[in-house]
């Protein structure tokens, strides 16, 4: 009998979000890791690979199911986002679609350094990313929250804007103009 990491994962989270509360000081974060590999473009299609062939059946069921792919890079700039990500949903047949905002089954690619965890995560927006900490604040916290970085960023737009408006010049420019000094 195997148990597989997704389940485990889904299950206490699903656990929490009834509860409202965790039971862990500290666990902020679960991540179903179903393969480790190296961090490199065709080290991770082949763990990707294994899992496409038990989560996504190449023959089409009644229902539609959704997917994305999540990618998340800390400590490496070798690997470029678009390329990983493009790789793996050629591994996904084409009958199931992308929905990036709410989908069915989530592809985590976690890459630290120079290693890959991949794995499959089911309810992955619903259940905050999988974040207890968020998942346990209330909805209307989150939304105010979520109101105040948009406004945060806005205003930080309208700054630069601002900023490069008073130079007089774009932004490539003033940089080149800042490269021959």
């Amino acid at each position: 009998m195997t148990v597989e990491t997704r389940e485990i994962a889904h299950s206490i989270l699903s656990e929490v979000e009834k509860a409202g509360k965790t039971r862990s000081r500290f666990c902020n974060r679960l991540l179903p890791v179903a393969e480790t590999c190296y961090a490199s473009k065709d080290e991770i299609v082949k763990a990707v690979t294994r899992l496409a062939d038990r989560h996504f059946p190449k023959e089409e069921t009644q229902k539609s199911v959704s997917y994305a792919v999540v990618y998340e890079a800390r400590s490496n700039k070798t690997l470029d986002r678009m390329e990983v990500i493009e790789a793996i949903a050629d591994l996904v047949p084409k009958h199931y679609k992308v929905d990036l905002s709410n989908p069915d089954k989530a592809i985590l690619v976690q890459i630290v350094k120079s290693t890959c965890c991949v794995g499959i995560a089911t309810d992955y927006n619903k259940l905050c990313k999988y974040n207890m900490k968020t998942l346990i604040t209330p909805v209307e916290e989150r939304e105010a929250q979520k109101k105040l970085a948009q406004e945060a960023t806005q205003r930080s737009l309208k700054a630069n804007a601002q900023v490069v408006e008073a130079k007089g010049s774009s932004p490539d420019a003033s940089a080149q103009e800042d490269c021959k000094q």
